[in-house]
Order: structure tokens, then C-alpha cells, then sequence
């Protein structure tokens, strides 16, 4: 993005600061490094290709509350997925019967399993690579080697994201026959703006996250970062505006990569007032 100003470098500081003990940040276990959050114990269906490794994330990941079935082929998982749905897949793409991305499709066809999600890990960070594993069904990709803090906020990411889905469905399912609103009428008007941002999320633990605000409006907004996050996280984010710095907190409900660069919409917890986002976009014209 270019030189950083002073104040962009201030954010910086002041979000690596608010990330201390004592402070607001991302939740912390006090043995893992995160907190774990929902209706525990989830079951986890691991499937990887490499003895060592499927071990030591079955035990790993045991020992961080989770119910862990294993699998070391396409084959094996896609009978132990549809035999018992787990409430997420956790795949390796180099399997020795068939790659992630046939078992991820394959889940995803079959109506006992399209809805559990799927987290593919894999050793490249290409993004020609990551985007194959989302057309495929997956919800998120894990970098090998795997940082075991940020598996465990990613399997919780995906996983609420899950339930919020579920719950939207059966909020939908209640209100059938009732008033819908006017197909292609937003909710809210959104101003376009340029707004560097720095900021933090569970999903990459310890990490400062950059970006740059593109669009805003009461109800949300669309930003650039150096990251891509997983639908149903959340991200801390300081703004560099015209009327000073402005923190914002945002879930993502969609993301999308194109060449280099990773969008992302976020939703606020609750709507800002009416004028937030005009008031931003006036400031930045002037």
C-alpha cells in the first residue's frame, strides 16, 4: 500500500498493545492459546495421509476438547463422514487414494454430509491452490506446518459460522409466509471511501492484520487485508480517518480473492448510527 504514515505506525503500536494481558484482544486459553468456545465436546472427522501427523493432531486436538475420529484415506473418511456426520472435516489434500479436493466435492454431493464443513490443510499458500479448495466445498484453509493455536481458532471459526447458518435457516423455516423484504433493496446505503486499517483476529493469533476499508455503511463494510479469514470470524479493526482514529468490530459474512488481493464484507455487531458512514465519506471528499 505504500509508505505508512505516522498514524497508521501509532495504530500499529496501539493494537499490538491492546493484545497484552490485562487488555482487550483475542481470547486466551490459558493452555492452548485460545479460547474454546460452543457446546463442547464438537466431533472432528481428521483426515490425513501422513501417520506422524494424524497422530499428533488426534492427540493435539483431543486434549484440546474435541471428540476426534481419524481417517488416512479418501476412501476410509468418505464411509466414516456418511456413516456418522461429524460437525467438521479437517482434510489433508495429499491422500494416497485420492486428493482433498475429490473427498471435499464428493462430501459436499452427498446429502448426509453437505452441510458439515470442511477445513482443508495444505502445505502450499498459493492462492491459485486456496481458491481450488473453496470451489470444492472447503470453508477454510490451514498453512502447513500447522500453527496448532490458529488450527483450534480456525476449527472454532468455521464451526460458529456453521451454527449461525443453521440458525438463519430455522429463523427462515419460522417466518415462511410472513412479510420478506424488497429483493435488491439494501438495508442500508453504502459510501465508497479509502481508509487504511490495522487490526486484529483470533484466527491468526499474535498477528497484526493490515487492510484498507473500500466501502462502508451503517450495517457494515467491505475491506482489503493482508490475510484471508474465514467466513463467521471476527476482526478488531483501528480505521485511519479524517476525524481521527475510529474502531470497528466486524464479522465476516463473505469473502473473495481476485489476482493478489482478498476482500472481505464484514457485518457490525449491531447497526451504527445512520450518519456513521456518510459522516466518514464527507470527511474523506473534503
Amino acid at each position: 500500500m505504500g509508505g505508512e504514515s505516522a498514524t497508521v505506525n501509532r495504530m500499529k503500536q496501539r493494537v499490538t498493545k491492546t493484545q497484552a494481558p490485562g487488555k482487550p484482544g483475542p481470547p486466551v486459553h490459558g493452555v492452548f492459546g485460545v479460547e474454546l468456545r460452543g457446546s463442547m465436546p464438537w466431533r472432528l472427522l481428521l483426515v490425513e495421509g501422513d501417520l506422524r501427523e494424524r497422530e499428533l493432531l488426534k492427540e493435539y486436538l483431543s486434549l484440546a476438547g474435541y471428540v476426534v475420529q481419524s481417517a488416512e484415506t479418501g476412501t476410509l473418511a468418505l464411509k466414516l463422514a456418511v456413516a456418522q456426520p461429524p460437525d467438521l472435516v479437517l482434510l489433508d489434500l495429499r491422500l494416497a487414494d485420492m486428493d482433498g479436493f475429490e473427498v471435499c466435492r464428493l462430501l459436499c454431493q452427498e446429502p448426509k454430509t453437505q452441510d458439515v464443513p470442511v477445513v482443508i490443510v495444505t502445505e502450499s499458500e498459493e492462492l491459485t491452490l486456496h481458491r481450488q479448495a473453496y470451489a470444492a466445498g472447503a470453508q477454510a484453509c490451514v498453512p502447513k506446518p500447522v500453527r496448532r493455536p490458529a488450527l483450534v481458532a480456525t476449527i472454532e471459526a468455521v464451526l460458529a459460522g456453521a451454527r449461525r447458518k443453521k440458525a438463519t435457516a430455522a429463523t427462515r423455516d419460522e417466518g415462511a409466509g410472513q412479510a420478506k423484504p424488497t429483493p435488491g433493496v439494501r438495508q442500508f446505503e453504502r459510501f465508497p471511501v479509502s481508509l487504511p486499517a490495522v487490526g486484529w483476529t483470533a484466527q491468526f493469533p499474535g498477528k497484526v492484520i493490515e487492510g484498507m476499508v473500500r466501502v462502508i455503511g451503517a450495517g457494515g463494510f467491505m475491506a482489503e487485508l493482508s490475510v484471508q479469514m474465514v467466513p463467521g470470524s471476527t476482526v478488531d479493526l483501528v480505521l485511519d480517518t479524517q476525524r481521527g482514529a475510529v474502531e470497528v468490530k466486524g464479522r465476516v459474512v463473505w469473502t473473495s480473492a481476485s489476482g493478489g488481493t482478498v476482500r472481505h464484507g464484514f457485518a457490525f455487531p449491531a447497526p451504527k448510527a445512520p450518519d456513521f458512514a456518510a459522516a466518514l465519506h464527507a470527511a474523506e471528499s473534503r
